[in-house]
């Protein structure tokens, strides 16, 4: 894991680094770790969370669940992320 963000936080970009929690993070129980770890680099991980930009008149909602396991209701809540009028993109 640290060797991986390592490697990315040689990445340079003017806007927020954002992401979200997918199997491989559930399967290693790695998910608490990761998210200190990546706040460290100033770096968001959207749990159940959105971030919004506004760009002139537009605006963009970008939200992020975690990993979805069969075993629950599939996406339950995520409706809750998006705002109407925005264009909404759900990771």
């Amino acid at each position: 894991l640290e060797e991986c963000l390592r490697l990315l936080s040689a990445l340079r970009t003017d806007a927020p680094v954002l992401g979200c929690m997918g199997n491989h993070e559930s399967y290693a129980a790695c998910e608490t770790p990761l998210e200190h770890a990546a706040a460290r680099l100033g770096w968001r991980f959207l749990r159940d969370a959105k971030q919004s930009f506004r760009f002139a008149d537009a605006q963009l909602v970008i939200a992020g669940v975690d990993y979805q396991w069969k075993k629950h209701e599939y996406l339950r809540g995520a409706e809750q992320l998006r705002e109407e009028g925005a264009f909404n993109l759900l990771l």
